[in-house]
């Protein structure tokens, strides 16, 4: 074989490499979905983990009244009247989460001839209630579910409880419980958290304690 003739095939083998080595169009290459990136996750790209939580659970207000969340069976509590010019003054307090069911009913009524009805006493003054009442609180983070249910003595307590559920925020000895469902309402009231006992002043003269389960 000439010379020449060797410069020549060597000179196609060269050219045939170079094809090779370059004729990958971006055509040719794998398809890579969303351009090569990690799609962000469903819901708009943001860290599900880290988002706080719905409240309501199924993402409306009325979630806040589901009756499966709540169980009102204790024993129903009659009103007890105090005898004192004033009830005592609420402390505030830290309100843990929880099941909190009430024991006692209290309202506050003039009177300073004898000694409070809860002591046995007959004094003077409004007498107690005939209603009874069974109620339940259910906290969790910044919500609560209330259930109650209410008849008279010597009576049956209503077999399906009124429920209300909503937000609340502590300001110092009060607490503000924002109502969403059944409707939407805020009522301020004073309160006293220590230990496992809640108590709550819904009025000036009323007084609901509840213990936490």
């Amino acid at each position: 074989m000439t010379r020449r003739l060797l410069f020549v095939i060597a000179a196609l083998g060269s050219a045939s490499m170079a094809a090779l080595s370059s004729g990958c169009s971006a055509d040719d290459r794998p398809t890579t979905t969303g351009g090569g990136a990690i799609a962000p996750p469903t819901g708009g790209g943001a860290d599900r983990d880290g988002a706080s939580p719905d409240p309501s659970g199924d993402g409306g207000a009325d979630g806040l009244c589901d009756p499966a969340a709540i169980t009102v069976d204790g024993e129903g509590i009659a009103e007890t009247i105090v005898r004192s010019n004033t009830p005592p003054d609420p402390l505030g307090g830290p309100i843990a989460a929880g099941t909190y069911v009430l024991t006692d009913v209290s309202r506050f009524a003039a009177g300073t001839g004898g000694p409070n009805d809860e002591d046995g006493g007959l004094g003077t003054g409004t007498p107690d209630s005939n209603k009874l009442t069974s109620k339940s609180i259910v906290v969790a983070g910044n919500t609560y579910l209330i259930g109650e249910r209410t008849g008279t003595v010597g009576g049956a307590l209503s077999p399906t409880p009124t429920l209300t559920g909503g937000t609340f925020a502590i300001d110092g000895t009060s607490v503000t419980m924002t109502d969403t469902c059944p409707k939407a309402s805020e009522k301020k009231i004073g309160f006293t958290a220590v230990g496992a006992t809640l108590s709550l002043y819904w009025t000036k003269d009323r007084r609901e304690t509840y213990l936490r389960q």
